[in-house]
């Protein structure tokens, strides 16, 4: 171990509960209320998650390249093996996320 962790102050504390539950109330404000953005910020999420994995491994595509690929279009500027690369990573990641519910998964 480099560093060893902190012990958490009671403020660090209040704080850590503070942002659960702002988590849980906007997961609860999006699932009661799920719009077009929701889908929007997913597929961007995942686009930009998927860029920077891939440039960890050198392959450089821009998110909006991701997203154009994961949506199908075909006249992308991207050399043949970053395409299949991104592709195949984003498979991969979909994949992984059914998988949220499984119980033995995690």
């Amino acid at each position: 171990m480099l560093f060893p962790t902190p012990e958490l102050t009671a403020a660090d504390v209040r704080v850590l509960a503070d942002m659960d539950r702002m988590r849980a109330d906007l997961r609860h404000e999006l699932q009661g209320k799920p719009g077009k953005w929701v889908g929007g910020l997913r597929k961007f999420l995942t686009a930009d998650a998927v860029a920077a994995s891939n440039s960890i491994e050198r392959f450089k595509v821009s998110t909006v390249d991701v997203q154009d690929l994961i949506a199908g279009e075909r006249d992308v500027e991207v050399s043949g093996e970053n395409r299949g690369e991104t592709l195949a990573y984003e498979r991969m990641m979909t994949y992984i996320q059914t998988l949220h519910d499984v119980g033995d998964f995690g």
